[in-house]
């Protein structure tokens, strides 16, 4: 940008120059000004013109200098061994070195954002430091407001000094959360930047105002609902800041594993709890197993669903509580969903378990017996059927048999008509059932919860029939746990790979940008504003670069 286009200004959601021309900000951040060295880092190996020349020379365009509110108020003079390759400076004060570092990227044509970054001077920030807020108990917002009218005032005549950069990766601190707005002015930080911003402006009013979002810079949502207003158009830059561990999905892989290591481990897993699955339905099917009953169904699914939700609903929990301490908006937007769904999910269970052992008594009776962990033998019951010509011939009769094998098969009194079972039973004390050809075997009656096993062949003689009963015993109580819980992990994997699959995409990271603040650079809305990514960075592993600069270009 040559300096006859200067100054900036903004035009929806570009910042463009004095004849419209758009201009793109490719800035470095030059730190040190913030520390209690008191001066820019480096000077005390090059000399601040040989710096400033090889800044213009990488292809940037413009620096972030920073400085502490301490540093303004009580410019202190800079130590000499801070300073050793530029002799000209010694003992030279905060702001004299300041101004020798901007005439120097000036004389370069780069362009400069002079950015507050802390009010004790020092290294920033953490959750724990007490510099969350624009203020501390040491530097007060009004010292922190004349700071920033300090130095606009000094470089007003230099139109490299294109911004300021009110506040540096504002968040909680100590219990006190800023918010957008609200009306205490310990807390609101809109407020705050829309005072400390016309200040500026009135000062120096060719100068762009730059306002970093909530939650160390990476959260502007709130803007949608109450957009800032200066008392000059065209004068607002919003700032964020992205670094790697700012997401899960790239944290856990700068951290741990890559995510295709992970799908890995889940599908090997899922694979043999597939294959333990099938021998389960296999080992039923061979065993002909009884249906559980009603109570036991429910206390089995209900269990399994509070074992799944209840660890997710803790680790929901401690998440929102950690993020309350630094940000709130991302707590109360994101986190607290999962909360709700966790718990939703961890009160269904438990219904399901009182249910089961309350409203169908499983407690007592059916669940105790399938815990039993004494193996039960499989009850037989022998009954002797004369396969006549006339009823009433010697053996039991017709009638006594259908009273013992409905005893035996616990078959209630039913009609015919209302239950085809009893119609089964029936049918097979007084007819003759013989197999196609004159012999062979009989397919088995099934009678209620029982079945009826055995061969019948051709002739009037007696038959012996067995009537077989399956019990509950331990055998089936982990056949059934394994029935119903495997399919639950499952489910749960798949939510976990199809998770792993999609964390190293970009549209993860692009969704996640969007969300926070990608729309304010949408055109047509009175929150819309160019957006400029002030700090980012972190470790090379994972798809954290390629998708981070895809976004940005």
């Amino acid at each position: 940008v040559s300096k006859e286009r200067l100054p900036l200004r903004t035009n929806g959601r570009y910042i463009v120059d004095r004849l419209g021309g758009r201009v793109k900000w490719s800035c470095v951040n030059w730190h040190g000004g913030q520390q209690q060295s008191w001066v820019m880092g480096g000077l005390q190996a090059q000399p601040v013109r040989k710096v400033a020349a090889r800044i213009a020379s990488l292809g940037f365009n413009c620096v972030r200098l920073s400085y502490s509110t301490e540093a303004v108020v009580h410019n202190p003079m800079v130590p000499n061994d801070r300073l050793t390759a530029n002799p000209q400076l010694y003992n030279k004060s905060f702001l004299e070195c300041l101004d020798a570092v901007v005439a120097a990227l000036s004389q370069e044509h780069v362009m400069m954002i002079l950015n507050n970054h802390m009010s004790k001077a020092g290294w920033c920030c953490n959750i724990n430091q007490d510099e969350g807020l624009w203020y501390t108990n040491e530097f007060n917002s009004s010292q922190w407001q004349t700071s920033l009218v300090t130095i606009a005032a000094r470089y007003r005549n230099n139109l490299w000094v294109v911004a300021h950069d009110l506040r540096n990766e504002p968040h909680s601190y100590n219990g006190l959360q800023p918010v957008w707005f609200g009306g205490d002015p310990a807390t609101d930080y809109k407020m705050a930047m829309q005072n400390a911003g016309n200040a500026v402006l009135a000062v120096n009013p060719d100068t762009l105002i730059v306002i970093e979002g909530l939650c160390f810079g990476m959260e502007l949502r709130f803007i949608k609902h109450s957009p800032m207003e200066l008392a000059l158009p065209n004068k607002i830059v919003y700032e964020v800041h992205n670094y790697q561990e700012f997401q899960f999905s790239t944290l856990f892989t700068s951290h741990f594993y890559a995510w295709s290591f992970v799908r890995s481990i889940i599908g090997t897993v899922g694979g043999v709890l597939i294959a333990i699955f099938v021998l389960v339905c296999y080992s039923c099917h061979r065993l002909r197993w009884p249906w559980a009953p009603r109570g036991v169904f429910l206390v089995t699914f209900g269990s399994w669903i509070t074992a799944v939700c209840v660890p997710s609903l803790a680790g929901a929990i401690t998440a929102y509580i950690y993020y309350l301490k630094y940000c709130n908006y991302i707590a109360e937007l994101d986190i607290k969903y999962y909360v709700h769904l966790a718990a939703w999910g961890t009160v269904m269970g438990i219904s399901l378990l009182v249910l089961g052992f309350v409203r169908y008594g499983t407690c007592s009776k059916e669940y105790t017996r399938l815990c039993d962990m004494t193996p039960q033998s499989t009850k037989r019951r022998s009954v002797e059927i004369k396969d006549g010509d006339d009823e009433g011939s010697s053996g039991i009769s017709e009638d006594e048999a259908e009273a013992d094998l409905r005893e035996g098969c616990s078959v209630p009194d039913l009609s015919d008509e209302d239950e085809p079972e009893l119609a089964c039973l029936k049918s097979f004390v007084r007819a003759k059932v013989r197999a196609p050809g004159g012999g062979g075997p009989c397919c088995f009656q099934r009678c209620g919860s029982c079945r009826l096993l055995g061969n019948r062949t051709i002739g009037n003689e007696w038959r012996k029939r067995t009537l077989a009963r399956a019990e509950w015993d331990c055998g089936i109580c982990c056949l059934w746990q394994m029935f119903c819980g495997i399919p639950a992990l499952l489910a749960v994997l798949v939510v976990l790979w199809a998770y792993a699959l999609t964390a190293p995409m970009y549209r993860q990271l692009e969704s996640e940008f969007d969300r926070k603040w990608g729309f304010v650079l949408e055109n047509g809305h009175p929150y819309t504003a160019p957006v400029w990514m002030g700090e980012f960075g972190a470790g090379a592993k994972g798809t954290y670069w390629v998708s981070f600069v895809r976004y940005l270009a």
